[in-house]
């Protein structure tokens, strides 16, 4: 167990000699915002593993460096939430990944595949998770928290070389790498935006400036949870942010009036909630649905079509087809396209964002 600064610069001066490495988090997240991390494990090998107490050293001092090395491989498996704790703690944008779920989806496996199903089905290695829902904040850790904290970095590096060499045999070396280069960019460890929060909440039954006034109650509550360090729904839920800009109350009797809205909430919140909805009637139209929200009947065929190539292609090539493309992104395509199509005709319809599958290698594989 790492516990000194001394310690954790030695294991990061080795790691990055080292041509790959094995990573892995453990974190308690229940009534913060942001995670809070416990354990950060290294692994190099099956027998040489390390646990680096992140309660000790809470900056994680030197592990940038690690991060940021360019000829030393990191290991995790669904890699993202993962580097995204390590990225925000370090101030750093990490480099050369290999996320092994991701990897699994180029050998004729699943890309959604969990650590313990896909050591089962490649190497016939069974490791318990007992310690799922373990406090990794307290205090000694327990023999079995420590190897389970072991176990998920241990095999990393070995199964690595397997998922290339079945990668390579199918064929998909080239679209393995290529996946694993987006984990290089800045945007992928970036906070989420307000307006990317607003777009995964429900709310199809809001008409006119409703949308407007709840972009705003998002934008403003995302705020307070930052700044404050509390779950979002800490602040206020979902249900009552819809409630509000589906009701736009404009004093606080009328918000008090808003059906289960804990008076407290109403009390303290209720001047910058009057504010937000304030901000959303002013604006100048109302937010649209756009066509991807509500594509036409033409689309949804366009979609089912191109979705049902593209699984037979996918499949063919050994590649899981939910890796290549979703529903979601195979209607952006194809509304792109259409819009394409307008803009040629009319000189009019504008360009919209370049599709996830006009890029990279799912634009060569389609």
């Amino acid at each position: 167990m790492i516990t000194t600064e001394a310690e954790l610069k030695e294991l990061v001066d080795r790691a990055i000699k080292a041509p790959c490495v094995a990573l892995d988090t453990e974190f308690f997240w229940e009534r913060t915002f942001y995670p809070i991390l416990g354990v950060v494990q290294v692994g190099f090998s099956e027998t040489d593993c390390h646990l680096i107490d992140a309660m000790a050293l809470p900056t994680l001092p030197h592990f940038g460096k690690l991060l940021t090395q360019k000829n030393t491989a990191k290991i995790l498996h669904d890699a993202l939430q993962d580097l995204s704790i390590l990225s925000r703690i370090t101030n750093v944008t990490p480099c050369n990944i290999f996320d092994t779920r991701r990897a699994a989806g180029f050998s004729k496996m699943e890309s959604t595949l969990s650590l313990a199903n896909l050591l089962m089905k490649i190497m016939n290695v069974e490791i318990p998770k007992t310690e799922t829902r373990s406090n990794w904040l307290k205090r000694p850790l327990t023999t079995s928290q420590i190897a389970y904290a072991l176990n998920d970095v241990r095999f990393l590096p070995e199964l690595r070389e397997i998922l290339i060499e079945n990668a390579a045999e199918l064929g998909n070396q080239g679209y393995l790498a290529e996946e694993m280069q987006q984990f290089n960019e800045d945007e992928y460890y970036s906070e989420p935006q307000p307006e990317a929060v607003f777009k995964r909440i429900k709310s199809g039954r809001l008409r006119g400036k409703s949308k407007n006034a709840l972009l705003e109650l998002v934008r403003w509550r995302e705020g307070v949870a930052r700044t404050r360090n509390i779950p979002r729904g800490h602040v206020l839920h979902d249900s009552f942010l819809i409630s509000l800009a589906e009701q736009m109350p404009t004093n606080l009797n009328a918000i008090s009036n808003i059906q289960g809205l804990p008076r407290s909430t109403a009390a303290h919140y209720s001047p910058k909630i009057l504010e937000a909805i304030a901000k959303g009637l002013e604006a100048k139209e109302p937010l649209r649905s756009s066509p991807a929200e509500r594509p036409s009947a033409e689309i949804k065929r366009q979609v089912v079509t191109r979705s049902a190539a593209i699984r037979n292609a996918a499949t063919n090539a050994g590649i899981d087809p939910l890796l290549v493309a979703t529903k979601a992104t195979v209607t952006e395509l194809v509304i792109a396209e259409q819009a394409t199509n307008d803009l040629f005709a009319d000189h009019t319809t504008p360009l919209t964002k370049i599709p996830n599958l006009q890029k990279g290698w799912r634009k060569k594989f389609i």
